[in-house]
């Protein structure tokens, strides 16, 4: 894609009061996530260090039936370990199963899913929600132009009247965070909810 990349910082206390305010394959090459929320030109938090040892668990054979609390619960784990974003390096594993480091990868992991899906390929295991601003959490926003193997997508976290809070990878060079995204912003890039067809 060509559009401009500008990217989110993870959520800070600041931001908080702020807001308050106001085909599969986990060998295939992901998304090319480098796509994220624009907000005052910062950028996503960098990543400082590699993978760190981790307890490793089976990944599912099958597309798990999850609840909503149990997919952030699983999401937040790759967030609390600042998860380095990589489409290409070696996948990710903790207690929820073995998943490529992007933003797709992430996705597929929170969903309880039985590989690393892509961008596109997750819209074949979710529907899309009628009404952006009516997304939940455990839902995810994503952006998949039909002119561009590259798309993105994100898990949402909370909503409010601004906006959302997401988890995401959102680029090579950065890590597994929360961002806030506004409304404006999921308009103007074009972003739309799916939800997983296997939420309880």
């Amino acid at each position: 894609m060509n559009v401009d990349r500008k990217v989110l910082l993870p959520v800070s206390t600041a931001a908080l009061a702020l807001a308050a305010a106001g085909f599969a394959g986990a060998g295939l090459a992901g998304d090319g996530g480098e796509h994220a929320a624009v907000h005052a030109g910062a950028a996503p938090a960098a990543a400082t260090s590699a993978v760190a040892p981790h307890k490793c668990g089976k990944t599912p054979s099958k597309n798990l039936h999850l609840s909503r609390t149990t997919i952030l619960k699983r999401g937040k784990s790759w967030v609390t370990a600042k998860v380095p974003y990589s489409q290409t390096g070696t996948p990710y594993c903790n207690s929820y199963g073995r998943y490529r480091r992007d933003c797709s990868g992430f996705v597929s992991m929170a969903w309880g899913l039985h590989t690393s899906y892509w961008t596109g390929s997750l819209l074949g295991v979710s529907k899309k929600v009628s009404n952006v601003k009516k997304v939940a959490k455990g839902d995810a926003l994503t952006h998949y132009p039909k002119s561009s193997a590259r798309g993105h997508v994100a898990l949402v976290v909370s909503k409010g009247e601004k906006g959302v809070y997401v988890y995401a990878e959102p680029r090579t060079g950065s890590y597994a965070q929360k961002q806030y995204w506004s409304w404006k912003y999921i308009k103007s890039n074009h972003y739309y909810g799916i939800r997983y067809k296997n939420v309880k």
